[in-house]
């Protein structure tokens, strides 16, 4: 379900096309460096309008919540 600040629908769909090309690039090895960068940028756009966007900490300070890996 979409939230109120959601991208639109055309945005998601080249989103989840370049996620999915970008994988199967990566994953057969052809052309590698093009398809680490789709894939990161694309990356990097979900972290700017999802995380950064609502203020979300990746490393809080002490005793605050954050995203790393607790194992």
């Amino acid at each position: 379900m979409a939230g109120v600040n959601a991208p639109p629908g055309y945005l998601r769909s080249l989103e989840a096309v370049a996620e999915l090309f970008g994988w199967l690039a990566l994953r057969l090895g052809l052309m590698t460096p093009i398809a680490a960068l789709g894939v990161g940028w694309v990356r990097l756009a979900a972290i700017g309008m999802a995380h950064l966007s609502a203020g979300d900490p990746f490393v809080g300070a002490a005793g605050q919540p954050s995203y790393e890996s607790a194992a």
